[in-house]
């Protein structure tokens, strides 16, 4: 997927400049949009969410200070590339503190000084990128991980435990199951003989179904649910004692169970 690249340069001999300097395709690039102050490019960063901005810092209405002022209030990550007419300490300390890739005067703007400030704002994209992706890899394992621990001391509790083990498993697990008795329905899944592709359809609805017994247990007060067995899955639900309550949750997950069903109390 090519890098997306806005253009805010009030100066149409410097835009045209730009877009002779690089076969932008070639290097792996599109230029989505050109605007000709900040408000503009604020607009069109926006709609278009580039990944870097070749901003000029003098232009009207809105200059590139002021644009990048109010691009922090955004969510994006967008790297800027300034192109300046000044060589002013003033305008590189703000260059510096909005965290901007590269600061070039448009004197010296060259094919090579073009080229590696967008090579430098690439290989940050790049890293970020990684980063998130390592980031979100971790937190599926980590949730994996409490994911399984949580089905196994469900299934402990299953099979019979003490007083004091279910009180170390509920500080452990932090389940939402309460203290008095709990309403316990088995759900078994009846599976045929079919095509490959009607089992992953079997399996799809399977996972599905525990998710939305996930959410009748938060509408109704609390509960767990758990997978016994590749065919088997156990519902503990809360307030045993409360019958009107106990048979709207029944009735539910009757309604919601499309496989073959058998109740256990």
């Amino acid at each position: 997927m090519p890098i997306k690249v806005l253009v805010i340069e009030d100066e149409l001999i410097i835009r045209k400049h730009l877009y002779q300097l690089l076969d932008w395709k070639e290097e792996g690039f599109v230029v989505v949009g050109e605007a000709t102050n900040g408000a503009n490019g604020l607009r069109m960063v926006e709609k278009y969410q580039p990944d870097i901005v070749l901003l000029d810092i003098k232009m009207p209405h809105m200059d590139g200070i002021d644009f990048m002022m109010r691009l922090k209030e955004m969510p994006t990550d967008v790297k800027i590339i300034i192109l300046s007419s000044y060589d002013d300490f003033t305008y590189a300390s703000h260059a510096i503190d909005y965290g901007v890739v590269d600061y070039i005067l448009k004197h010296q703007l060259t094919k090579e000084k073009l080229r590696g400030s967008l090579k430098k704002a690439v290989g940050m994209i790049y890293t970020e990128r990684q980063r998130e992706l390592e980031l979100k890899s971790l937190k599926t394992d980590l949730e994996n991980v409490v994911d399984i621990r949580k089905e196994l001391l469900l299934r402990e509790i299953i099979c019979g435990v003490t007083h004091e083990r279910y009180r170390q498993i509920q500080e452990v697990a932090s389940l939402d199951l309460g203290s008095n008795d709990i309403f316990v329905v088995i759900i078994e899944r009846y599976q045929k003989n079919t095509g490959m592709h009607k089992q992953n359809s079997y399996e799809t609805t399977w996972i599905s179904l525990f998710e939305k017994i996930g959410v009748l247990l938060r509408k109704y007060n609390g509960g767990e649910v758990c997978s016994i067995s590749a065919n088997l899955a156990c519902v503990m639900i809360n307030d045993a004692k409360n019958n009107s309550m106990l048979q709207k949750r029944k009735n539910s997950l009757r309604n919601w169970t499309p496989f073959g069903k058998k109740w256990r109390n």
